[in-house]
């Protein structure tokens, strides 16, 4: 969750980068940022994981969706695991 309380879901993290996602531009896309951008514009939300996907997917359906976001939604659906994302705040 960012400091405007929008929410993003890490979709994959690499060393340096990590990619979000977020609502952008008023649709759900997928965005590359540094590891360390993450950590100073966003931060842990309360959110279940599973709340915030559900609520992620919803928000697709009603705003529209960059098949680079659903796909990446589907792999985190299909995993069914929650990603690592502590060790960006950590």
């Amino acid at each position: 969750m960012d400091r405007h309380r929008h929410i993003a879901i890490v979709a994959k993290k690499g060393r340096t980068c990590a990619y979000l996602v977020q609502v952008k531009s008023g649709m759900l896309k997928l965005t590359k940022h540094a590891t360390r951008d993450i950590a100073a514009d966003w931060r842990e939300a309360d959110y279940q994981y599973e709340r915030a996907l559900d609520k992620l997917i919803e928000m697709g359906k009603r705003k529209g969706i960059t098949d680079k976001a659903q796909a990446a939604l589907d792999r985190l659906l299909r995993n069914g695991k929650e990603p690592i994302q502590r060790m960006l705040f950590g």
